[in-house]
């Protein structure tokens, strides 16, 4: 992938979704179902493209471009690996290393969905993982993670060094892929309580085999400590305020995600703040 080098403008709703795009390629406003994103409109209101999702984050089945319509192709990941037309021939492919570095394409489709099935920014040559953009060239986040320490030492790493194994759609939190159903089971229609299931068994399986891999961790990066936090001492009048200050650092994460936001990141931000504030376990509808 060529990046040339160019201005571009980006605004978003109160609560951290971006809705705008504005470089010397033109203006691009965009629509959502919840976290999956929908439409995409010029500056003048014109529908450029549509996108038909499934009901799970970051899944998306077909889009309507120029008058034609190309129906996704994806890995065991999540990511992007081909559309073909409405006649079943191939029109765009994508080839990745594991940290989704694009090695091969071919085509001229414009789709901004890729590595995990999230977008590419070509201007930027980043991909915006909601919360956070992520560098496939150096396999890292280009900011924090929200919640300090409670992420790990390494604050910038994606999904602890195991591309092969996890996603992170939001940029909080790595979780297991859905269960591509078509391969692995032999029913027409898979329940997303079970795809559910399978994540979740996939991602523990995953941490027993495959402990965090700090040892290719950047210079950055430092050893896990096993000593459990000191016990809270806070008053209640001090985890109060805790809470109110952890609510509105959190409130970026409010309403995203929807039926399939891989953890609720509002409530879990507001726990680890309040982990980190030496008020864990305080207002316990967290």
């Amino acid at each position: 992938m060529t990046i040339v080098p160019t201005a571009v403008a980006f605004k978003y709703h109160p609560f951290g979704r971006r809705i705008y795009k504005s470089s010397s390629s033109g203006t691009s406003i965009f629509a959502y179902d919840q976290s999956n994103l929908v439409e995409e409109t010029n500056g003048a209101g014109t529908v450029v493209a549509r996108y038909q999702q499934s009901e799970n984050i970051d899944e998306p089945l077909a889009m309507l471009r120029s008058g034609a319509t190309s129906y996704y192709h994806a890995d065991g990941l999540g990511s992007v690996t081909s559309l073909s037309s409405s006649a079943g021939a191939l029109a765009q492919t994508y080839a990745y290393d594991s940290f989704g570095k694009q090695t091969s394409s071919s085509g001229s489709l414009t789709n901004p969905f890729q590595y995990t099935a999230r977008e590419s920014d070509t201007e930027t040559g980043l991909y915006y993982y909601r919360a956070r953009y992520y560098d496939e060239s150096v396999g890292r986040f280009l900011s924090e993670d929200p919640v300090s320490f409670d992420g790990g030492t390494n604050f910038y790493r994606y999904v602890k060094n195991k591309p092969v194994n996890f996603v992170d759609s939001f940029g909080l939190n790595p979780t297991a892929p859905a269960i591509p159903w078509p391969s692995v089971l032999p029913f027409p229609i898979v329940s997303p309580w079970v795809r559910a299931i399978g994540g979740f068994l996939g991602a523990a399986i995953g941490e027993l085999l495959l402990p965090d891999a700090t040892a290719i961790d950047d210079a950055r990066a430092i050893p896990k400590t096993k000593n459990p936090p000191p016990p809270c001492d806070k008053g209640k009048k001090d985890c109060e305020q805790a809470k109110q200050d952890c609510i509105d650092a959190c409130l970026p994460y409010l309403g995203v995600g929807g039926r399939s936001n891989q953890g609720f990141p509002f409530r879990n931000c507001i726990r680890r703040c309040l982990k980190a504030s030496g008020c864990e376990g305080y207002g316990n509808y967290w």
